[in-house]
Parts: C-alpha cells; structure tokens; sequence
C-alpha cells in the first residue's frame, strides 16, 4: 500500500500529461490515451491486490483504514478510465464494469460502521455523503413529481459539517433537483453535534438561510444533551433508539423518555422516536406528545 501510495502522484501527473498530449494531437492520440488508460488500470489492479490481503489478514482498525482507503483509490481511478474512454473513443478498461462491481462487493464485507469510521477517519466521508444526497434527491424529485408530498431524512457525517464549501454545494444541488428546500431534512448525530459544536451551529444556520431543515439524531436525553441543543438550532430531535428499546420493561426509562418528549415540546423542537414496537409503547410516546415515531410496529 505504501508503494502504490507512493507513485500515485507521479502516475497521476504521467496520465494527466498524456491526456493532454491525446488532445493536442490527431495522428497518435488513440496509442496515447492507451497508455494513459493501462498505466490506471495496472494501479487499479495494485490497489485491488491490497484489499484482498487485507481482508483476508483481518488485522483489526488497521486493516479496515486499509481497506477503505484501496477501495476509494481504485473506484477515483476506475472512473478516470471512464471518463478518459468517453473523451477519446477509446476502449474501456478491460472489465471495467466486472471491476467496479467487485470493489463494491469487497465493500459489502466491511461492517457498515466500521466502513462508515474508516472512511471519516481518512476525510472520504464527506463524498459518500454528496453521492447519497444526489442520488436520494434524484428519487425524491421523481417521486414528488407523481404528486407526492414525500419529505426526506439524510444522515450526515461530521466530514460534511466541517466542510466549508458543502453548504453552497448543497443549494447548487437541491436547486438542481427543482426540489422545494423543505423537502429534505439533513440530520447529525449528537455526538458529532458535540464533539463540532461550533462548526454544527453555524452549518445549521446556514440550512436555515437556505429554507432546510436540520435535525439533531441520538439524542442521549442527559444534561449536556440539552446543553448541546442550546447551542445549535435544530428544528427536529431524533431520540436515541437504545432508550426506547429500554422502555418496555423498565419504569425509569418510560419516565425519562416521557419528561424528555415534554421538554423539547416545551422548546418548540419537534420529536421523533424510533424503534417503536409495540402498542404499549405507542401509547405512552402518544401520551407524552411525541410528534413523529418510527418503528415495525407501523
């Protein structure tokens, strides 16, 4: 993994150079943006071999930063191969599509939180979360346009809260969706609401400027719990699923629970409360005022 992190660059500004050369000239260009597009894919096939050793190793945190990191290496270069091919009129990577099929399916062998982890700690997060957002407005615009009034809930990481540029991205893309700006609700967790308290409240802000919605999610329902949501204005506040779980046998919780759906009634935020799963429960959250639930029990 080092070596191929090591001549990424060079081959980055090898293949980069040889585009250029591609595009200035007409009698070579096709054995040009050859060579470009096997010097990618032979590290796309470095990158490959690395993840498949390192899950077989299983060697712990490690192993998966490694994985996550190959994986985002080879799918970045793939695409450039794509892409080069639409440019030039040049064949594809030899199975391409077979490729990039695979890398997803390694993908799908890391534990999602442990993938989601991986990739906050090596800053991609931020672009998983902009491919989730174009692809769910995309559906949530085809499906308002047969005249439902759908809304939307997307999770984001701290990657995107701390990234100056992701707002004025985000209008760009919603007003490219033709999608009113309440339609989605952007949501992050306490945790990271915390742990970037003064990042959050200005992202938060700025949603509002922009006619979003913003929502606390994981709400623990402690002291500093609330301390946070004095700091950040959220409209929504999603409670922490563990606690209701708790709720069925356990009278303490059913008590924290219902004094903590009034409070934030009481603040003027709205509550949700997932992981709903039996009437009882229903009927105590109904009781207590919560404003949306979520749960198999629906």
């Amino acid at each position: 993994m080092d070596l191929l992190e090591a001549i990424r660059p060079t081959l980055h500004y090898l293949c980069a150079r040889l585009d250029r050369t591609a595009s200035s000239t007409s009698t070579q260009s096709d054995n040009v943006a050859r060579l470009a597009q096997r010097l990618q894919t032979n590290l796309c096939s470095g990158y490959k071999a690395v993840i498949l050793a390192a899950l077989a190793d299983k060697g712990g945190d490690g192993a998966l930063k490694t994985v996550s990191l190959a994986i985002h290496r080879a799918l970045s270069d793939l695409s450039r191969t794509l892409l080069r091919t639409l440019q030039f009129y040049v064949a594809p990577a030899d199975r391409l599509w077979l490729e990039l099929n695979q890398l997803y399916l390694l993908g799908e062998q890391m534990a999602p939180g442990a993938f989601l982890r991986t990739a906050i700690d090596n800053d991609v997060a931020g672009k998983i979360d902009r491919w989730v957002i174009l692809q769910s407005i995309k559906m949530l615009s085809t499906h308002r346009a047969k005249g439902n009034n759908t809304r939307l809930t997307i999770n984001l990481t701290c990657n995107s809260v701390t990234d100056p540029d992701f707002t004025q991205w985000l209008g760009v893309a919603i007003k490219a969706a033709r999608l009113p700006s309440d339609a989605v609700i952007f949501q992050v967790t306490e945790k990271d609401a915390s742990t970037y308290i003064r990042q959050t409240r200005e992202f938060f802000e700025k949603l509002k400027e922009m006619y979003c919605r913003a929502s606390i999610s994981r709400f623990r329902m402690t002291p500093d719990s609330f301390e946070v949501l004095n700091h950040i204005p959220a409209e929504f506040v999603k409670l922490d699923g563990t606690k209701i779980e708790d709720m069925g046998d356990d009278d303490e919780m059913r008590e924290a629970v219902t004094n903590t759906l009034r409070k934030l009634q009481a603040a003027g935020n709205l509550s949700i409360v997932p992981m709903v799963e039996t009437a009882d429960i229903l009927s105590t959250l109904w009781q207590a005022g919560a404003n949306y639930i979520q749960g198999h029990y629906l």
